[in-house]
């Protein structure tokens, strides 16, 4: 959001690179293009045999590559000015940016940090960047270990509020959550939580609405069998952004919950 919002400058034109998504994108500003191109989206399966796994992480190496050559070509055709990746895992996008001696920013979302953080092969070409910027206050010291100290920054989380404002309706008494359903994301401590929550008399009344989709679904969904709250505790999957607004403004709590 901040680097679209960016855009529509007088002047300057951008690319975004992105993964195909059929679900409607926001109008484009004035000097700014969308490319679409396929990316393996797979979520990585989990207790899997060798060989699926194996087969899995060469389809993803393979995808990567096929992505960020569509990255190269952009950033050669089109004679960009800058690169910036929002995943270290299109790094050689980067490498490619600065040998054509292009200003190279990477921005770090959520939990792509943790995954890199012990890398060698991130670390020898961590030099590459001009700007690294990150929306967890918490990576900032472990990433100017890593970068030179001024190039680190840290950014806070952009919201357009011209879609997501408070509607003044009436609240219900729904605890709601909004997020993948990734290890990361602490949803089983917020899942304990709740049935601890029901056992008080504060508690009784409300439900809890978890959106959003990922490979630990059924896990949780066992965990809320298990606690016997099936009738109190919802997975909704993926909902569309107008939904998701009307369900901010009918519920009573919201918590962001993360490991």
């Amino acid at each position: 959001l901040h680097s679209y919002n960016l855009c529509g400058i007088k002047g300057f034109y951008t690319y975004f690179l992105t993964p195909v998504d059929k679900s409607p994108r926001k109008e484009l500003p004035l000097e700014t293009s969308i490319i679409e191109k396929n990316f393996l989206s797979e979520i990585r399966p989990r207790e899997a045999g060798l060989f699926r796994t194996i087969t899995f992480f060469l389809k993803r190496i393979f995808s990567i590559l096929i992505f960020s050559s569509h990255g190269i070509r952009i950033l050669i055709l089109r004679k960009v000015d800058i690169v910036h990746i929002h995943s270290p895992m299109f790094i050689v996008i980067a490498f490619f940016g600065k040998l054509f001696k292009k200003k190279v920013f990477i921005t770090f979302h959520g939990s792509d940090f943790y995954k890199i953080r012990s890398s060698l092969i991130y670390k020898i070409f961590s030099s590459i960047f001009d700007k690294v910027f990150t929306l967890s206050k918490s990576t900032v010291d472990e990433l100017r270990e890593i970068h030179n100290h001024e190039k680190v920054f840290f950014v806070t989380n952009g919201v357009d509020i011209d879609i997501f404002q408070d509607k003044k309706y009436y609240r219900e008494k729904v605890v709601l959550s909004v997020g993948s359903l990734k290890k990361e994301k602490g949803f089983d401590i917020l899942i304990n939580a709740f049935a601890k929550f029901k056992d008080t008399d504060i508690g009784k009344d409300y439900r809890l609405l978890i959106i959003g989709e990922g490979f630990l679904r059924e896990s949780l969904q066992n965990l809320v069998d298990k606690l016997g709250l099936k009738d109190f505790i919802q997975f909704t999957g993926q909902v569309k952004q107008e939904e998701l607004v009307e369900m901010y403004n009918r519920s009573e709590i919201f918590v962001l919950s993360s490991v």
